[in-house]
C-alpha cells in the first residue's frame, strides 16, 4: 500500500442530476474525490449518486428538502450537494457538518495527512 497517497479532488456544478451525470462519470475515471452542486435530486432520489460509479461510495444531501415536503415542488428543482469518494484508495471520511438545506457539506477525511473539505 501507498504510505503517502495521492489524493485527486475536483469540483463540479452539474445543473441538474440528467445535466451533468456524464461529465461526473468522467470526473469519476480521473479524480478521487469528486465533489459536486446543485444536482438537484430529492431526499428519495439520493441513492441515484451511487449509480454513478461501483467503484465509489457517496454522501449527499438535497436541497429541496423542505420545498419538497410542502407536497407539490413549484418553480424548477434546486441545490444539493454530494462528495464521491473511490473506494480503492485509503481513505476514511468522516461527516463533520451538514446544513439543514442542504447547501453544505463538510468531511473530514483521513489519510497521511488531515484535510477537511468543505462544499
Amino acid at each position: 500500500m501507498d504510505v503517502n497517497p495521492v489524493l485527486s479532488i475536483c469540483s463540479y456544478n452539474m445543473h441538474g442530476f440528467r445535466n451533468g451525470l456524464n461529465t461526473v462519470i468522467d470526473l469519476c475515471n480521473t479524480f478521487n474525490l469528486v465533489a459536486v452542486q446543485e444536482h438537484w435530486l430529492r431526499s428519495d432520489n439520493l441513492n441515484n449518486i451511487a449509480l454513478i460509479n461501483e467503484n465509489f461510495s457517496y454522501f449527499g444531501a438535497s436541497g429541496m428538502g423542505d420545498a419538497c415536503s410542502n407536497g407539490i415542488l413549484r418553480g424548477r428543482p434546486f441545490g444539493g450537494v454530494a462528495f464521491l469518494w473511490n473506494t480503492a484508495v485509503s481513505i476514511k471520511l468522516s461527516l463533520l457538518v451538514l446544513g439543514h438545506l442542504g447547501e453544505v457539506l463538510q468531511l473530514k477525511s483521513c489519510l497521511a495527512y488531515m484535510l477537511s473539505y468543505v462544499l
